[in-house]
């Protein structure tokens, strides 16, 4: 990170805590950071691509690592320590025997056989599938909720529109009527001023 982009840190810090630090401060920070987790390198430059179906895996599932098991490892645990009490020098002729023959002709055990099935079990069944990520949902229901306001503000544009339109051809039918009739009375004028009594033709014509 450049100076410039920590001065923007510290003038950001100082904006949100009130509290103002030098940028070798800042500088100490980063670095100490940056030592403890490295890992977080991969995210600089936003989200993996793979975040959909890694939220699709591990939905409502935590990761922790209690659940981690390998079967393997503790068996041959159990294994090695039956091998040191057949070893053992103080067992007799006979009972080395006996145990040998138990050990090959027994069954395998039924708590192991419980493992390895719970194992294969959580190991096979994928976690429940989601159609779409909260995130989809939110925003897919913002649109059509804008949407369906849109249609409604349409519909009320259109309708005062349409009374604005009613409107103005009312005033303009009411004002050609009123023109037509200043003009008759205009012409009648005339006439009587020409002469013309108001019983005559030409009043009427008028």
């Amino acid at each position: 990170m450049s100076t410039r982009g920590l001065k923007i840190i510290q003038d950001k810090y100082y904006m949100a805590t009130g509290l103002k630090h030098d940028l070798s401060q800042f500088r100490n920070r980063r670095d100490q950071l940056k030592r403890k987790r490295p890992d977080l390198r991969k995210l600089q430059h936003g989200a993996p691509e793979y975040l959909d179906q890694l939220e699709e895996m591990f939905h409502e599932t935590a990761v922790d690592g209690s659940t981690a098991y390998i079967p393997e490892v503790e068996e041959e645990e159990e294994e090695d320590g039956e091998d040191d009490d057949i070893g053992d020098p103080s067992v007799g002729g006979e009972d080395c025997d006996a145990q040998h023959a138990s050990f090959y002709d027994s069954p395998k055990s039924s708590n192991t056989r419980k493992r390895s099935n719970a194992s294969t079990k959580s190991t096979a069944t994928s976690p429940p599938k989601e159609s779409r990520s909260p995130m989809i949902n939110a925003v897919t229901n913002y649109f059509n909720r804008q949407s369906e306001k849109d249609d409604v503000t349409y519909s009320i544009f259109r309708s005062v529109g349409a009374s604005i339109v009613k409107f103005t051809e009312d005033k303009r039918q009411k004002m050609t009527t009123n023109v037509v009739a200043d003009e008759v009375r205009r012409c009648q004028q005339l006439a009587l001023d020409c002469g013309a009594s108001k019983d005559s033709a030409e009043m009427f014509a008028c």
